[in-house]
């Protein structure tokens, strides 16, 4: 009784992150003696915290599905959400919270390898609506390790949700919304 599924999203319910973007083209600045020191902290932060209080918190709200952000990126998960619950997820790309140097590393070219691998088993299912932004295009598809969670949960309740992280994840934000499906199941917004 206390599984959340990443199955069971609705439309009008908003999606919360809860932790930033991005450790996957940090690590891979890290990995290439590159990563500033003043980034680094952060950085570990961020893959050491876990999704425990996350978790717990999201157990007091109405939360129709869930996923963990790992290997597939933010979109791969999404996906998959999106799929499972059928229907579509409008992620709204400027609202994504992202690592301090995340979008510098992608500027520079620290991308990991998986990255692409994760943009071609989206491609299709996909759809910016907004202008495409070449770094956000990068950083959304980005391998997490240590990622935060996606959540699904009725509107009304996501700023109380966010407010009620804070504490503990910081950067929690929502980030966009379940709509009806489309002839796409993600829409970069």
């Amino acid at each position: 009784d206390r599984i959340v599924k990443n199955k069971g999203a609705r439309p009008g319910d908003a999606l919360v992150l809860t932790k930033a973007l991005g450790t996957g083209v940090l690590a891979t600045r890290l990995k290439a003696g590159k990563l500033a020191d003043e980034h680094y902290a952060p950085f570990v932060a961020s893959m050491t915290r876990l999704n425990k209080a996350a978790s717990e918190i999201m157990r007091g709200y109405d939360v129709h599905a869930c996923t963990d952000i790992t290997g597939f990126g933010l979109l791969g998960h999404a996906l998959e959400m999106a799929e499972a619950s059928g229907v579509t997820l409008d992620i709204a790309a400027s609202d994504l919270p992202v690592l301090p140097g995340a979008l510098d590393a992608v500027e520079g070219h620290f991308v990991p390898g998986g990255a692409g691998t994760n943009r071609i088993f989206v491609f299709e299912k996909m759809k910016w609506v907004r202008s495409k932004d070449d770094v956000l295009d990068t950083l959304i598809v980005d391998p997490q390790t240590s990622g935060g969670l996606l959540v699904a949960l009725p509107a009304a309740r996501a700023e109380g949700f966010v407010e009620a992280l804070r504490p503990s994840c910081a950067e929690a934000a929502i980030i966009g919304r379940v709509a009806a499906p489309d002839a796409v199941r993600l829409r970069i917004v």
